[in-house]
């Protein structure tokens, strides 16, 4: 299994950037996405089977709670 560790920054009308770093995601959404309203930072860890491929879902509450993701 292989640790993948994943920085997605979001806002409030759905765009996003990710990356591996979290400066670079960042940095990313400051270049190409709206700043206005709210946003939020996520950091994602999988131990993924690669080369194989694998879908996963998840919702991250509007509360303090640790998400729940499901893969396919």
């Amino acid at each position: 299994m292989q640790e993948v560790e994943i920085w997605v920054m979001a806002n409030s009308d759905g765009e996003y950037e990710s990356a591996g770093e979290e400066s670079v995601a960042q940095e990313r959404f400051e270049e190409n996405c709206s700043t206005e309203g709210g946003r939020r930072l996520f950091k994602i860890t999988l131990k993924v089977p690669l080369p194989e491929v694998v879908e996963i879902e998840g919702e991250v509450p509007d509360t303090v709670g640790m998400p729940v993701l499901t893969a396919k």
